[in-house]
């Protein structure tokens, strides 16, 4: 069942590159239709043309032969070559035009045909995935004989209750959850659990309660495991933790917070046990669960009270592969989030600033000069999403936030801002392996239709990064920010070949065929170009009238002009110069030749 699992993810994750092609196949469809329309005007105008061009008498007959000499022009039209080649255009463009109807026809049915294919994968996945849910029941019952068998070892009474026996969970979770469940209960056996004897002194029954518990909340199954013990003793913890190095002694116990000194529990080699016993204090034990449980994706929050019992939460989401993710843009980066984990979304411009707000920072509240929101009551830190990632780096945080996503923290709510969202969409998660250590706050990646590999956030394992400055940069930078260039170029190659190396450099880039088509980009951009690249030779309106016009401009005149063109005389050169041209560049020319004639003329940013 996991391998057919694995199986389907990957088929869905193919789906999503083949709906990724059929999107392009339709954009490519719609881009070719403009261009038919485009054509119309000229196929009229040559079929207009060729039913008024007569041959004469002179001209190069190519159906003419003496049977027809005696008819005059107005008896018999008579055809030359020129009229071939008319009556060939006009019917190439006329299998343009049924070739792009079936282009759209293939189009609009794939895009059906990979509509119902995703809705088959997802009803196999959904079939695949329930035939691995078991009874929670079936999972609890393991735990007695090992129960009986350690509580008689240790001298101790207890009796296991199960709760929510028939909710249904992953036979795959629940299996890698036997290991840090029985460390868990180890330690409740052995440190948590009184001696009956004790146990009448407190006046408590001498068999102890063990609660085992499971039910689903949302996206994900929460599983409960308490006593009925002594608790955690939280000065011992704190001691300890001092004694190890984890805590500054100078730090009083009075400033830590109750969820920091449990924490210390989990920490590699942490053990309270005054002795190692045969059933714990190895200080091996909670390290592992915490391990473990980050592994499928989950947290472990613990809670005690002093005479009263400890009761741990392991929460791991119900689907291990098929995620509803939510794509943003933070920073320049691409990040999902799972869709399940944001409470809410909220333009940018419309949240209410109410000032700094304070973090539990290393057991002490501490002011970060961040905003903080009002959110249905509650008063919710604001950070940018990047801020909240601990990169050994300082992180470079985006100063065009445009959203700000309330998401679901380990215990409250918190507010991310976020530059954008991308889309929503069911995708396959993917885990890491163990090659490099993995940060808590990555739950694996998703792979896009396009082959980028994006990583998934886990807003529980999300907080504030203290005494780090956040570097604000706009986003995204380029070279030369918004310098406009506009190229002038009737050769559609050469006219793409610049747009391809200056946008590469950085510009941004204004195409035109002709001199008339600049003139008019000009007047719609009028003080936005600041560049202009023309061709000598060109239709319409040539590059030298252009040049004319743009120095006699009361505006443009002062415009860099640049021409490029494959006339390298002396006679063509001095014509430039002598318009008004800044500088005279020959074809080919190469990328380096014309971004340091550029780099001359445009004063620095």
């Amino acid at each position: 069942l996991d391998a057919m699992g694995s199986a389907i993810g990957e088929l869905i994750t193919s789906h999503e590159r083949l709906t990724l092609q059929q999107q392009q196949l339709k954009q490519a469809s719609g881009n070719l239709r403009r261009l038919v329309e485009q054509v119309k005007p000229v196929r009229d105008r040559v079929q207009s043309f060729y039913d008024r061009m007569s041959t004469t008498s002179s001209g190069t007959q190519t159906n003419g032969s003496s049977e027809t000499s005696e008819f005059d022009a107005l008896e018999m039209d008579r055809y030359t070559a020129l009229h071939s080649s008319l009556q060939t255009f006009e019917e190439l463009i006329t299998q343009v035009q049924e070739t792009r109807v079936d282009i759209d026809l293939v189009s609009r049915e794939l895009g059906q045909d990979l509509g119902q294919v995703r809705l088959d994968l997802s009803q196999l996945y959904s079939d695949v995935t329930i035939s691995r849910l078991v009874p929670f029941k079936t999972f609890a019952q393991r735990f007695l004989p090992q129960l009986r068998r350690n509580a008689q070892h240790c001298g101790k009474k207890a009796e296991l209750k199960v709760s929510g026996e028939n909710v249904l969970v992953d036979k795959v979770l629940l299996e890698q959850l036997q290991t840090p469940l029985t460390h868990v209960l180890n330690n409740a056996l052995d440190h948590g659990i009184e001696k009956p004897a004790e146990r009448r002194v407190l006046e408590k029954s001498e068999t102890a309660q063990i609660f085992l518990g499971a039910k689903t909340e949302g996206s994900e199954v929460a599983i409960t495991f308490a006593d009925d013990g002594r608790g955690i003793d939280l000065t011992q913890i704190y001691q300890m933790a001092v004694e190890q190095g984890l805590c500054p002694p100078d730090v009083p116990m009075s400033q830590l917070p109750r969820e920091r000194i449990l924490n210390f529990i989990f920490q590699p080699g942490f053990s309270t046990a005054a002795a190692v016993s045969d059933i714990s204090g190895r200080g091996v034990g909670m390290d592992i669960v915490r391990t473990q449980v980050r592994q499928l994706r989950g947290s472990i929050d613990v809670e005690t009270l002093p005479g009263r019992g400890t009761t741990f939460t392991i929460r791991l989401p119900l689907s291990m592969s098929l995620l509803s993710l939510l794509l943003c843009q933070a920073s320049g980066r691409l990040l999902a989030i799972p869709a399940d984990t944001v409470l809410d979304v909220i333009p940018y411009d419309d949240v209410s600033n109410i000032g700094p707000h304070q973090w539990p920072l290393d057991g002490a509240l501490n002011e970060i000069d961040e905003s903080s929101i009002s959110w249905r009551g509650q008063v919710l830190p604001l950070l940018p999403l990047m801020a909240m990632l601990p990169y050994d780096r300082l992180p470079a945080v985006s100063s065009t936030s445009k959203v700000v996503l309330v998401l679901k923290g380990a215990s409250t709510p918190i507010a991310a801002t976020v530059d954008a969202i991308v889309d929503e969409r069911q995708l396959i998660l993917k885990s890491f392996d163990d090659t490099i250590p993995i940060p808590s706050y990555i739950g694996g990646c998703t792979i896009l239709g396009t082959g980028e590999v994006v990583p998934v956030i886990l807003p529980r394992f999300l907080k504030p990064i203290e005494g780090r400055p956040m570097v604000t940069t706009p986003v995204p930078m380029t070279v030369h920010g918004s310098r406009m260039i506009l190229v002038v170029e009737d050769s559609t190659g050469a006219r793409r070949s610049l747009e391809r190396i200056l946008t590469h450099a950085g510009f941004a880039v204004i195409p035109c065929r002709n001199g008339q088509e600049a003139l008019k980009k000009l007047e719609q951009r009028q003080g936005l170009v600041d560049l202009v690249i023309s061709d000598v030779e060109m239709p319409v309106l040539n590059g030298f009238d252009l040049l004319g016009r743009i120095r006699t401009h009361s505006t443009w005149y002062t415009i860099p002009v640049v021409m490029l063109t494959s006339r390298t005389g002396d006679r063509h050169r001095q014509k430039a110069m002598s318009l008004g041209a800044n500088a005279y560049l020959g074809k080919p020319v190469t990328p380096t030749e014309l971004l340091s004639g550029i780099e001359s003329l445009l004063p620095s940013s």
